[in-house]
């Protein structure tokens, strides 16, 4: 699947080498990040991301946000495919990353390059990590697609990943250099038991040179997961960071030890544990993947009388941290880890670890009668805008996404920037079927055209009934990945849809203004 979106993205690149960057963004990128799961519209994106330092105001063209953290996981800068890499451009992306203390870094244009913000003694470096062109059935475009890709994305995976990258290079450029190359030399006379004093006769009778190949092999398979075997089993010697758990089903034969770290969200299910063979449909696609495994290996698990006995510790470091996935593996059935591990005192995990309930904090925003401050993001004055319009609270649910106290009306914010089509101007946003509102009676569109003067409010029920009408970007499977909304606005203030189907008119939508 990984090679299939990597061929589907380079098709599209070199089929529009000359595109403006605007295009390029609309055609291409955004649907690159849709196809990767990354998207507003999951508020897991943000387009013209501002950072604000002293009150000036730096602009990447996306951002990327994972697990709900407030700040991004990867800053994104874009260039039109045409365009040739400069130094002042992997300035410009690194300067990003600093300002905001972002590790990753994507340079987007004419090749995808990869940049990781490096803690050096006493000083941040950002280094280029990894540089690949727009070719199709490039290994390192489909391994790049497989650390990014939102649903696997593991910010931890990532990191190790870009520092072996270092380290690969800082070897391959040691070896590259004339002390290395004398090294290989200094080797073979003592290989060959010849003498020293030989030396310049080898430089002579042989010539040794060494450069880079740039290129990344496959990841093993044991560790391109978020689990895996272990390769030997797991040490708990003077280790006072884990718990442990048991597991025990007398008429299922499970009977399974686990080592919980909290610090690394990692359970350890040990050799010697008894896992059920059987297996329902509501086993978790992750613990299946993971069973059918380990018990295709006799060097993982042995079959004895239908209960497999672990040969290995396994190592299970599911995304959500939680141990379902665990618990999952062991009983081959959907099973609530939470309640089922136990430890020596008898208490259940969730005992022991009770649920972080760190989830999205609702935050009201207050009514204030003063204008907002021109300090303040675009999407918190149309928020502010909103408040005023509405006369009610708003509770904050996500990063743009907003309901009133009794949960029965919500609002999606979403922003764009100005484009001009002849004398007017052009507003374009991506819209996908809405999941941030369930359970809202009522649920409504916030578009920012623009600035907070100019804000359309379109029930999202109006949207879907044109859904047939718009055009869309489709995904590598023909699927509609997201529709295309368009506004235009006149001289005078008047607001239209773009409708393009089954001929393009416009529909006059002053009306959706909010005042």
């Amino acid at each position: 699947m990984e090679m299939k979106i990597w061929n589907r993205l380079c098709e599209k690149v070199n089929k529009r080498i000359n595109v403006s960057e605007g295009r390029f963004e609309k055609e291409i990128v955004l649907e690159f990040l849709g196809a990767l799961n990354w998207s507003e519209y999951y508020d897991n994106l943000e387009e013209q991301y501002q950072i604000d330092v002293h009150g000036d105001k730096w602009i990447p063209d996306f951002a990327l946000f994972a697990d709900g953290n407030e700040e991004p996981d990867i800053i994104v800068e874009l260039k039109k495919p045409s365009h040739k890499q400069r130094s002042k451009d992997r300035r410009q992306i690194t300067t990003y990353m600093k300002l905001v203390d972002c590790r990753f870094g994507l340079y987007f244009g004419e090749k995808l390059e990869l940049f990781y913000l490096d803690y050096e003694p006493e000083k941040r470096v950002s280094k280029s990590v990894l540089s690949v062109e727009f070719n199709k059935n490039n290994k390192n475009g489909k391994r790049l697609i497989d650390l990014l890709k939102f649903d696997s994305y593991d910010r931890n995976r990532l990191r190790s990943f870009c520092e072996d990258q270092i380290k690969l290079d800082n070897v391959c450029k040691y070896w590259c250099s004339n002390e290395g190359v004398d090294k290989l030399y200094s080797f073979i006379l003592k290989q060959s038991q010849l003498p020293t004093s030989m030396v310049d006769l080898l430089r002579l009778s042989l010539n040794i040179s060494v450069s880079q190949k740039v290129e990344i092999a496959e990841e093993d398979s044991s560790n391109e997961s978020n689990w895996g075997c272990a390769d030997k089993t797991v040490t708990e010697d003077g280790n006072e960071d884990y718990k442990v758990f048991r597991l025990k089903e007398p008429k299922k034969g499970t009977d399974a030890h686990m080592y919980y770290y909290p610090k690394e969200l990692m359970y350890v299910i040990k050799a010697n544990s008894k896992v059920s063979t059987n297996e329902t449909k509501d086993c978790s696609p992750e613990a299946s993947a993971l069973r059918k495994k380990v018990f295709e290996d006799n060097t993982w698990s042995r079959n004895d009388d239908n209960v497999y006995t672990l040969l290995r510790d396994i190592i299970i470091k599911p995304k959500s941290g939680q141990p379902n996935v665990s618990a999952h593996f062991c009983t081959g059935r959907s099973t609530n880890g939470r309640a089922a591990w136990i430890d020596g005192q008898g208490r259940t995990f969730s005992e022991v670890f009770p649920k972080d309930r760190k989830t999205v904090v609702q935050q009201q925003i207050e009514e204030t009668s003063e204008e907002p401050s021109t300090d303040t993001d675009f999407l918190g004055r149309c928020a502010s805008k909103l408040l005023k319009t509405v006369g009610l609270p708003l509770m904050k649910k996500g990063r743009s996404v907003y309901v009133t106290p009794d949960g029965k009306t919500g609002y999606v914010i979403r922003t764009s920037k100005m484009y001009t089509q002849g004398n007017r101007e052009k507003y374009w946003y991506a819209y996908r079927k809405n999941k941030e509102l369930k359970g809202c009676e009522h649920q409504f569109f916030v578009y920012g055209c623009k600035d907070e003067n100019t804000i359309i409010v379109l029930p999202i029920s109006e949207i879907d009934r044109q859904l047939d009408y718009l055009n869309n970007t489709k995904d590598a499977n023909d699927n509609p990945l997201y529709w295309h909304i368009v506004f235009l606005k006149d001289n005078d203030g008047k607001m239209t849809w773009l409708i393009s189907k089954p001929k393009v008119h416009e529909v006059d939508i002053t009306d959706r203004l909010l005042k």
